[in-house]
């Protein structure tokens, strides 16, 4: 249905014209939507579509194609949503009328972000050091241990332990090292967000009141920086967030069947499937996984039942008392003022 769409709408220099390229965009979305493709992924799928549609040459007067060069719609494991710590401040930011609402909301964003990224390249590196969290890492992390985190500490802890990580093909690795050099300095997106975001919301913060026409004059900016910061980490999108619903059974040594609920999208109402996985997830904290293998985020990223929200919600963590068993972590609600704690597994 999508090739008659591009048939149907493309003349002979289709690939020069705007008008004619924005008018295929609706039209295939609207296939996309209406075939139930998952939202958050329609605008990449259709950019794909046309990418390849400009590939193969095809135009309305073009013969048909064989049919392995038809254009398709990219499986959706390709185009799955954002993490929910990630993809909830978009839909959040739509329903804000007001400019201070929004930067305020991108502010909270980029911090929320930030802690996610460090708790996903925390055990990217404690993964590629054998299971055991590097002593570089270790030092880090002991920095901020028994006090509030900061955005600028997790800003430093972001790139500082992504620097570690060992570059590679896999998504998470990718994702991970978009936040540092392979100098080992933080990114210059990353020095930028720290300039436009960290410091800037810290003035605010501290020394200025500002007024409606000062914040909206941040607001252009913090959009743009927000949708590259998003751009770097798209690599997210291949992975899927999780947290343990409940263990079902083992039919093998390394063959887990869990049910497990599935965090990601804009939406808070998070679907419970059944995985089979090749280790034992523990309770609350939550786990990526990027194709065979399985990160532990705990307990820097961790949700439960929110008896306050009547839901249930992802925390990042606020402030960490250690890091032994029996530790306790407070954790911050990523879409609101709630908080929670957990004991570390």
């Amino acid at each position: 249905e999508v090739t008659q769409v591009v048939r149907k709408n493309a003349t002979i220099d289709w690939t020069r014209k705007e008008s004619v390229q924005a008018k295929l965009r609706i039209e295939v979305k609207k296939v996309l939507k209406r075939t139930g493709y998952p939202p958050d992924g329609q605008q990449k799928a259709t950019d794909d579509v046309l990418e390849q549609a400009k590939r193969l040459g095809i135009r309305l007067s073009s013969p048909e194609p064989a049919n392995d060069d038809v254009p398709s719609i990219p499986p959706s494991s390709r185009a799955r949503p954002f993490p929910y710590p990630i993809a909830r401040f978009d839909a959040l930011l739509t329903t804000q009328p007001e400019a201070i609402l929004r930067v305020k909301t991108y502010r909270d964003a980029f911090e929320k972000a930030l802690a996610f990224m460090a708790g996903c390249a925390l055990s990217l590196v404690t993964a590629q050091n054998g299971g055991k969290m590097p002593d570089k890492a270790l030092a880090l992390l002991k920095k901020v241990l028994g006090k509030p985190i900061s955005m600028g500490a997790w800003h430093e802890l972001a790139w500082r332990l992504s620097a570690m990580v060992t570059p590679g093909s896999a998504a998470l690795v990718r994702a991970v090292r978009a936040l540092a050099t392979l100098e080992g300095k933080p990114s210059p997106l990353m020095n930028e967000v720290m300039t436009e975001v960290v410091e800037e919301r810290n003035v605010f913060s501290h020394s200025v009141t500002p007024t409606s026409e000062l914040v909206a004059e941040a607001e252009p900016g913090l959009t743009a920086l927000w949708e590259r910061f998003k751009k770097a980490i798209s690599p997210l999108t291949e992975t899927r967030l999780v947290v343990s619903v409940r263990f079902e059974d083992m039919d093998h040594p390394n063959r887990y069947h869990f049910s497990v609920r599935v965090l990601e999208g804009s939406s808070d109402m998070f679907p419970v499937r059944r995985m089979t996985l090749p280790q034992k997830l523990k309770d609350t904290f939550c786990y990526l996984l990027d194709g065979e293998d399985v990160f532990d985020l705990g307990p820097l990223v961790f949700a439960h039942h929110d008896a306050q929200m009547a839901r249930h919600e992802v925390f990042v963590a606020r402030k960490i008392s250690g890091l032994e068993k029996g530790d306790k972590v407070e954790g911050a609600a990523v879409s609101g003022p709630s908080g929670a704690k957990v004991v570390v597994g």
